[in-house]
């Protein structure tokens, strides 16, 4: 899943729900970019973003930056189970 709604990680019963369902949520850290330039940085990112939705454990989330850095917390942004 590719979500910009960071928010939804302090929301209890949105956390809560993500865990259960155990679900993996790439989140674009920002909110600006246009459509072209989101669908070039997936699609460079597209191997290690396969891998990690095969390999990653569930649920996870991770940040992707419009410079193409991915992490596991963004500002206080980040899913600990």
């Amino acid at each position: 899943m590719f979500s910009y709604n960071k928010r939804m990680l302090r929301v209890p019963s949105e956390r809560e729900t993500i865990i259960r369902e155990k679900v993996g949520i790439i989140f674009l850290t920002s909110g600006t970019e246009y459509n072209h330039a989101v669908l070039k940085l997936l699609l460079s990112k597209w191997d290690i973003l396969e891998l990690l939705w095969n390999t990653e454990q569930r649920p996870f989330a991770r940040f992707l930056s419009p410079h193409g850095r991915m992490s596991h917390k963004y500002k206080d942004f980040q899913l600990e189970t």
